[in-house]
C-alpha cells in the first residue's frame, strides 16, 4: 500500500509576519502538544528548558493553523511620519 502524502498548504507560515485570529476561532491540540505545554508551564523552575519546549510547541501550533487558514496575517498600520517643521518667520522690522 502506498503512503499518502499530505497536500502542500497553499499558505506558508512566515515567522517574520504578524498573525491574528478571531476570539471565536477554535484551535485543536494533540494530547502530546497539550501535555508538553502543561508540563512546561507547571514546572517553571528551571525556566530555560521548559520555555524552549513551550515555544517549540506553540510555534508548531501556530504554523499548522496558519497553513490551515485559521490564523491569518495582520497588516500593521503604517507608522505616522511627523510633518517637517518649517522655521517660523520673524515679524521684526515691519
Amino acid at each position: 500500500m502506498e503512503e499518502q502524502k499530505k497536500p502542500e498548504p497553499s499558505i506558508k507560515y512566515d515567522p517574520n509576519k504578524n498573525y491574528g485570529w478571531k476570539k471565536e476561532d477554535i484551535f485543536y491540540l494533540s494530547g502530546n502538544e497539550f501535555g508538553a505545554i502543561y508540563q512546561a508551564l507547571k514546572a517553571l523552575e528551571p525556566l530555560g528548558q521548559h520555555i524552549l519546549i513551550a515555544n517549540k510547541v506553540t510555534t508548531d501550533i501556530l504554523v499548522r493553523n496558519v497553513e490551515n487558514g485559521i490564523i491569518q496575517e495582520q497588516k500593521l498600520p503604517e507608522p505616522e511620519v511627523p510633518k517637517k517643521l518649517e522655521p517660523q518667520k520673524s515679524k521684526k522690522g515691519k
